[in-house]
């Protein structure tokens, strides 16, 4: 691949080819002055056949590994100096990549930058929050500070994942910042897989695991803490980002 990209992009995907295709036209369509690679964990039933660019490695899931263990296979094979992690049904907006980075590369201490996201149920461009916390539903971390903190949780089967990663950013000291004018579309697809016991069960471990581990009253009250520290840096960041945000 010659020299190593500025961004590496970490998608997952399990038989949605229409969702992972449609992702795929964004990225090359939107994703100028930055160079990129584009890893997809596929544990689809049938591989996905259709790609033919360089810059997109996929790698076969077999047997299905679930979100946390197959992101982090993809982590480890990514050799950009910074990743980002999204869902396959997804769509990235102009200038996703250079706003988010154009930022995380002026404020070195940001350990985790987070793209703003609209969906098609009625949520605004806007970020999660968690206990007060922004949360990066999909976010964008300098690749040392993800390896230095082991990515997702493997505890963690498909829920949780984003929240618990935010927190163990911000648990060492680093800021978790939201980029307005890096816009990502999601369209919350179902895969049709999932049964609804099964989801309600997943969902229910991740929010007790999570809270277990970062929603007790003295670690909530570090991790805001932590947060607050940056204020004036998440301040700077909506002024500098906001006017190319409604611009959009």
């Amino acid at each position: 691949m010659g020299h190593s990209p500025q961004l590496s992009i970490v998608v997952g995907t399990r038989n949605r080819p229409h969702s992972i295709a449609r992702l795929i036209a964004s990225v090359l369509k939107r994703t100028q002055g930055t160079s990129w690679e584009l890893l997809i964990q596929d544990a689809s039933d049938i591989p996905l056949g259709f790609i033919r660019d360089s810059r997109i490695r996929v790698f076969r899931e077999r047997p299905r590994l679930g979100v946390a263990r197959g992101y982090n296979l993809a982590f480890a094979k990514a050799s950009g100096k910074y990743c980002c992690y999204l869902n396959d049904d997804v769509e990235v907006q102009p200038q996703w990549a250079s706003e988010m980075l154009y930022v995380i590369e002026k404020y070195p201490e940001i350990g985790m930058g987070i793209f703003h996201y609209a969906d098609n149920v009625g949520r605004p461009y806007s970020a999660s929050n968690w206990c007060g916390i922004p949360y990066g539903n999909f976010g964008c971390v300098p690749k040392k500070v993800g390896d230095s903190v082991g990515w997702y949780d493997e505890n963690l089967f498909m829920y949780g994942t984003d929240n618990d990663l935010t927190c163990k950013i911000l648990d060492r000291g680093l800021a978790v910042i939201e980029v307005p004018s890096a816009r990502l579309y999601h369209y919350k697809e179902f895969d049709g897989v999932r049964t609804s016991n099964e989801e309600a069960s997943l969902t229910t471990f991740a929010c007790n695991y999570v809270w277990g581990k970062w929603g007790t009253l003295d670690v909530k009250n570090r991790l805001l803490e932590i947060h607050r520290k940056f204020r004036n840096l998440q301040l700077k960041v909506l002024q500098e980002t906001d006017g190319r945000a409604k611009e959009k």
